[in-house]
C-alpha cells in the first residue's frame, strides 16, 4: 500500500489556540512554587508601599527636619536630663553589617564619623590579674 497524501493545507492554515493549548503555553517552564512566589513577591510590593506610605516624606537624605524645625533650646534641656547620647555612625568601607551587633564596642573614625573596626569587650583589669599564667602540678594521694 502506498503512503496516504499529506494534507498540505493543514501547514498553510494552522486551526487558531484554543484556551486550553494557551493555558498549557503559559504554564510551560514554570515550577511547581511559581504561582506562590510571584503572589508572595506580590504581596511584599503592596506592604513596602504601605510602609513607604506611613512614614512619610523625610525631608532629606539623613530623615533630618529642615533648620527652621530645630528647637535648640529645648534640645540642649533635654539633653543635660537625660543619659548622654549614643552617636548613630555610618559603617566603614572595609567594615561589614554583620561583624557589628548592638552594645558593642567600635573604632570610629573621627574625621567620618564612620566606624572602622569592631573591638573585643572591655574587659575588667581586675579579672586580667585573676588569670592562671602557670597551670599547678596535681599530687595524687593514696588512702592505706
Amino acid at each position: 500500500m502506498a503512503p496516504e497524501p499529506e494534507d498540505d493545507t493543514s501547514e498553510k492554515n494552522p486551526r487558531p489556540l484554543d484556551e486550553d493549548d494557551i493555558a498549557l503555553l503559559k504554564t510551560y517552564g514554570l515550577g511547581p512554587y511559581s504561582a506562590s512566589i510571584k503572589k508572595t513577591e506580590k504581596e511584599i510590593k503592596e506592604l513596602a508601599k504601605r510602609v513607604n506610605d506611613l512614614c512619610g516624606i523625610k525631608e532629606s537624605d539623613t530623615g533630618l527636619a529642615t533648620p527652621s524645625q530645630w528647637d535648640l533650646v529645648s534640645n540642649k534641656q533635654m539633653m543635660q536630663e537625660e543619659q548622654p547620647l549614643q552617636f548613630v555612625v555610618g559603617l566603614g568601607d572595609k567594615v561589614s553589617p554583620t561583624d557589628i551587633e548592638e552594645g558593642m564596642r567600635v573604632g570610629v573614625d573621627r574625621n567620618k564619623y564612620q566606624i572602622q573596626i569592631p573591638l573585643p569587650p572591655k574587659i575588667d583589669p581586675r579579672v586580667t590579674m585573676m588569670t592562671v599564667e602557670e597551670k599547678p602540678s596535681l599530687m595524687l594521694h593514696t588512702m592505706m
